[in-house]
């Protein structure tokens, strides 16, 4: 039992490892394994299994307490949400690559019942099940009734809203000709920029 355990343990991490694909979390899948090893090597001794309990929550807690901050896993999704859902106005929408899984989810989770308009999803992420849903290209006559066009972008880009390589539009060129950069917020990992008509 304890053979197989210890294989349990240790597979998992060695093959993330292996493969380059390192995310922390995956290795959550080794943690049973983990479990039925320390339960076996502390079952017999109960003051250092206390010990050993004491010093996971010491160790765990305050990480735990980090990452339910409001700009938790380093991302200020609770300030951003909040800033569109009291600045927002009739004919505003709500823009984001088909890829991102940033604004759709945010404004849902802290703004539920906030109408939101989204003029390039085809498909949201409840509908497709996913963490977001799958947009149309940018067009001009999708976002005909759009007087103001909020967009939120991963990293700190306030020098340059639309500029440079990552979580832009694609292709952004549609919504620059028909809108321009009105205000750029910084969050905790997060960019929000309003944009409105030329």
């Amino acid at each position: 039992m304890a053979l197989a355990a210890a294989h349990l343990a240790l597979a998992p991490i060695v093959l993330i490892t292996a493969t380059g694909v390192w995310v922390p979390r995956y290795a959550l899948l080794a943690l049973p394994a983990w479990a039925i090893l320390a339960g076996r090597g502390l079952g017999h001794d109960r003051r250092l299994a206390a010990g050993a309990l004491a010093a996971l929550i010491v160790i765990g807690v305050p990480a735990q307490v980090r990452i339910r901050a409001d700009d938790g896993h380093d991302f200020g999704t609770r300030a951003a949400s909040g800033l569109i859902a009291r600045e927002w106005r009739p004919g505003d929408a709500l823009v984001y690559r088909a890829d991102s899984w940033t604004s759709p989810l945010m404004v849902a989770y802290y703004e539920p019942g906030m109408p939101v308009v989204e003029p390039l999803v085809a498909r949201d992420a409840v509908s497709s099940g996913w963490y977001s849903g799958d947009a149309y290209a940018p067009a001009a006559e999708r976002l005909a009734g759009a007087q103001r066009l909020w967009f939120v972008r991963r990293g700190d880009h306030v020098d340059d809203p639309l500029g440079g390589r990552g979580d832009l539009i694609d292709p952004m060129t549609a919504i620059a000709s028909g809108f321009k950069v009105e205000h750029v917020w910084s969050e905790t990992g997060l960019t929000v920029i309003l944009l409105v008509r030329r």
